[in-house]
């Protein structure tokens, strides 16, 4: 799972926003190739984060003022679990319902395709 997603991942961005983070605490990136973005959030601390992704999709838009649309044809996909890592598909209609978790000195990655 690991080594297919490092080889999917752009070696050039055209976009990189940053969403939201506090040093030493936590960070939210958004990174844009083509028509593709890659959401990163890491969590530094102990405490487990838990997230909504259509949450997480509010907040980018009024961060970055974009209007975001997930193209409708599009797979949400979802990477998480660190050291035992798990992909999560689903279809774009059904961001509002995915809630995940990142574990303390974890991260995951949401990937998806932009209309």
């Amino acid at each position: 799972v690991c080594m297919d997603f490092i080889r999917e991942v752009p070696t050039t961005w055209d976009e990189t926003r940053l969403i939201y983070g506090y040093p030493g605490k936590h960070v939210t990136l958004a990174r844009r190739n083509g028509k593709t973005w890659y959401v990163a959030s890491v969590n530094a601390e102990e405490q487990v984060q838990k997230y909504n992704l259509w949450e997480m999709m509010e907040d980018i838009k009024d961060h970055t003022g974009a209007d975001w649309k997930i193209a409708p044809e599009s797979t949400v996909r979802i990477y998480e679990g660190g050291n035992s890592p798990v992909i999560r598909n689903l279809p774009a209609g059904d961001i509002y319902k995915a809630d995940f978790s990142v574990a303390g000195n974890d991260g995951v990655v949401v990937v998806f395709e932009m209309e």
